[in-house]
């Protein structure tokens, strides 16, 4: 499932200058759970997904909810325990070309508005 994600070649474009070899990327559905939490608490509405990008070296530390391997050409990104619910068979990441926001969109529509890019070197003091 999900074969299509990454299949856009603006979103592939927008994502490769983050990305490193031996980088790893989680697909991180936020709902406050797990080694990424956001900086601050929200009860958002809305379906929220951030594309997470890791060196190698992160600690593995709270890393096993992510246990759903999506093969793509950026190499194997991993979802979160509980986020397929939130996506189609056909998703696929886009670039919103107004604003060049990345979202996720299936067949019925938008499922996520705009999926933020992140890149974390390190693990936070106190996480």
């Amino acid at each position: 499932p999900y074969t299509t994600l990454f299949r856009s070649p603006a979103a592939i474009e927008k994502i490769t200058p983050y990305v490193q070899p031996d980088d790893r990327l989680y697909l991180d559905f936020e709902d406050g759970v797990g080694p990424f939490p956001a900086t601050e608490i929200t009860c958002r509405l809305d379906i929220h997904f951030r594309l997470i990008i890791v060196p190698q070296s992160y600690p593995e530390e709270g890393l096993a909810i992510y246990d759903t391997p999506l093969t793509t050409p950026l190499g194997t990104i991993w979802l979160k325990q509980g986020a397929q619910v939130y996506l189609e068979e056909q998703t696929r990441m886009q670039v919103e070309p107004t604003y060049q926001r990345l979202q996720l969109v299936g067949n019925s529509g938008i499922l996520a508005n705009d999926v933020q890019l992140l890149r974390i070197e390190k693990q936070t003091a106190g996480r």
